[in-house]
C-alpha cells in the first residue's frame, strides 16, 4: 500500500512555502449518465481557474453553463449524448502565465493600452493546457450500496454489496477460484479502486484480494481483505472504494469511517 499526498494537501503544502498554488478540479458528483443533462458542483484553486474547464476527449460531452458558487467552486451544467463513449474523461484547466509587476514612473496621461495589450497577448500565448481531474460517463447505473468492516489485528475483512442495474458487474479473474455464478469476468487490474484518508495523508490500494462471493439479482457482494499497515495510529480516517463493471461503468466513491 502507497502513501500519497492528495492535490489539495499538495496545494496547501505548495502555498505553505510561498509557491504557486496547485490547480485542481474536484468534481462532485463525478458520475454522469448519458443521455442526460446534469449539474455537478466542481471545487478548485479559484473560481478563475474553474470558469476555463473543458472535459477531453470532448466527444458527446458539452459544458453548457459554469455558475460561480465560491471563491473556489462553481455549478457546472454537462449535457452528454445518449451515444457518448462510456469511462473515463479528464477535466482540463487552462492556467495563465503569472506576471510580476513593478511600480513605476510614467508622464501624466501616458496610455497603458499598448502595454495592456501586449501583456495579454504573452499570457494568450504561454498559457498551459493541464489535467486537474475526472469524470465518469456511464451507460446506467452502478454503485456501491454497503460496506462493512470486521477488525482482525493489522488486516480487517471487508465486505462490500455492490448493484449494477444491467446485471453485468464484473470481477477479476483469480486463478484457480471459480467465479460466483453469472459474474462476468473482466482481466482489468482496476476494476475496484479503494483509497484510506487519514488526516492529510491519502493511501492507495488499501483494499486487497478481492472476491466476488455470492450474487443476487442486479447485486453482488465482494469479500476482501482491508489493510491497516501503515495507516496512521490516531486521529480521523475513512475509507474510500468504487467499482467498474465489464463495461466500463464506475460507481461513484462510497466513504465509510475507519474510526
Amino acid at each position: 500500500m502507497n502513501r500519497r499526498l492528495s492535490l489539495i494537501t499538495l496545494a496547501m503544502a505548495a502555498l505553505g512555502q510561498n509557491a504557486p498554488l496547485l490547480p485542481f478540479a474536484d468534481a462532485t458528483p463525478d458520475t454522469i449518465l448519458r443521455g442526460q443533462s446534469t449539474r455537478v458542483v466542481v471545487k478548485g484553486r479559484d473560481a478563475a481557474s474553474l470558469h476555463t474547464l473543458k472535459v477531453e476527449p470532448g466527444d458527446g460531452v458539452t459544458i453548457r453553463a459554469i455558475t460561480p458558487l465560491s471563491a473556489s467552486s462553481v455549478s457546472v451544467e454537462i449535457a452528454v449524448e445518449g451515444d457518448a463513449k462510456i469511462g473515463e474523461r479528464q477535466l482540463m484547466l487552462t492556467l495563465a502565465p503569472t506576471i510580476s509587476r513593478t511600480p513605476s514612473v510614467r508622464e501624466s496621461g501616458l496610455s497603458q493600452q499598448p502595454l495592456e495589450a501586449f501583456r495579454d497577448s504573452i499570457v494568450k500565448g504561454n498559457s498551459t493546457v493541464m489535467e486537474a481531474g475526472s469524470v465518469y460517463i456511464n451507460s446506467h447505473a452502478i454503485s456501491i450500496t454497503n460496506v462493512s468492516v470486521v477488525a482482525n489485528q493489522n488486516h480487517r475483512l471487508i465486505r462490500i454489496t455492490a448493484s449494477d442495474t444491467r446485471g453485468d458487474f464484473a470481477a477479476q479473474a483469480r486463478p484457480g477460484i471459480a467465479p460466483a455464478a453469472g459474474i462476468q469476468l473482466v482481466t482489468a487490474p482496476d476494476w475496484m479502486v479503494s483509497e484510506a484518508r487519514c488526516g492529510k495523508d491519502v493511501f492507495d490500494s488499501p483494499i486487497t484480494d478481492a472476491v466476488v462471493a455470492s450474487r443476487e439479482g442486479a447485486s453482488a457482494t465482494i469479500v476482501a481483505q482491508l489493510s491497516m499497515e501503515g495507516l496512521a495510529a490516531s486521529g480521523p480516517c475513512e475509507l474510500r472504494v468504487r467499482v467498474r463493471d465489464a463495461a466500463g461503468n464506475t460507481s461513484g466513491w462510497y466513504t465509510s469511517r475507519l474510526r
